[in-house]
């Protein structure tokens, strides 16, 4: 039995460095511009696949920098806190031209739009998650002085629909006769811009003047929310219910149907 031990240990040590080394993996990286996949890019790598290595590989692979403080994964969902080395925080330090992509950015909204939906769908491709959340260092969501017409709520998760997050397509009012509930952990217009990017944006009801009013707290499914009534071109087209727990309904035929989950 010594023997056999001894034996054993010697050809460990004869190994070469190479068969010792854990084996190489390959990921795959999607690029989106403009709303549309502009190509699949493989990275290798060794380990365990994470948030943090996938958007390094981005980083190399598109000259911006995805820099995120972490990136905790927990069951079906991540949430990436960006770092504020990230171009998309740092506008001035992104490229406007990407040489080897052939892509160019005039702007920072196609910028942001570039990065985000480039990590939304890596991330969710090769971590097998379904929500994706973005948040800065300085607090949850993303409001950015350069952008204020664009945000993505606290709470929300992105759900690759860039255009729909834009806060000027569409008026808000608070109608309620009474104020009543400010909502748990949403504000009533947070939630309407939910509606919007949700339910709205993207839709034959796109295009025209858009109202979205919170008329109501409603439940659907056990779950307590705000009651919204969206008018387009001065008709209107849809009543749709926000819970406070995730939830994005809209009413079809009296009843309230489950439409997306906004966290």
């Amino acid at each position: 039995m010594k023997k056999l031990l001894v034996w054993s240990l010697a050809l460990y040590l004869a190994l070469p460095a190479c068969a010792l080394a854990e084996a190489e993996r390959t990921a795959t990286l999607h690029v989106v511009a403009y709303g549309e996949e502009v190509g699949q890019y493989p990275l290798a790598y060794t380990g365990e696949r994470t948030a943090e290595t996938l958007l390094k590989g981005l980083s190399a692979v598109t000259k911006h920098d995805f820099a995120c403080d972490s990136a905790a994964l927990e069951r079906d969902s991540v949430t990436v806190i960006w770092s504020d080395e990230a171009a998309l925080l740092r506008p001035e330090s992104a490229p406007m031209r990407v040489e080897s992509l052939g892509l160019t950015f005039y702007d920072l909204d196609p910028t942001l739009e570039f990065m985000l939906d480039s990590a939304y769908w890596t991330l969710r491709e090769n971590l097998g998650v379904e929500k994706v959340f973005f948040e800065t260092p300085s607090g949850a969501g993303l409001h950015l002085e350069n952008m204020p017409c664009w945000s993505l709520p606290a709470g929300a998760c992105y759900n690759g629909n860039f255009a729909g997050w834009y806060t000027s397509g569409y008026t808000f009012e608070d109608a309620r006769p009474a104020m009543g509930d400010a909502g748990r952990n949403i504000s009533g217009a947070d939630a309407a811009q939910i509606v919007y990017a949700c339910l709205v944006a993207g839709t034959d009801n796109d295009g025209a003047v858009r109202n979205i009013a919170l008329t109501d707290i409603g439940e659907a499914d056990g779950s307590e929310g705000y009651v919204f009534e969206v008018e387009a071109g001065g008709s209107h087209c849809l009543t749709a219910l926000v819970t406070y727990d995730g939830g994005v309904y809209a009413e079809r035929d009296g009843a309230w149907a489950l439409s997306a989950q906004w966290r």
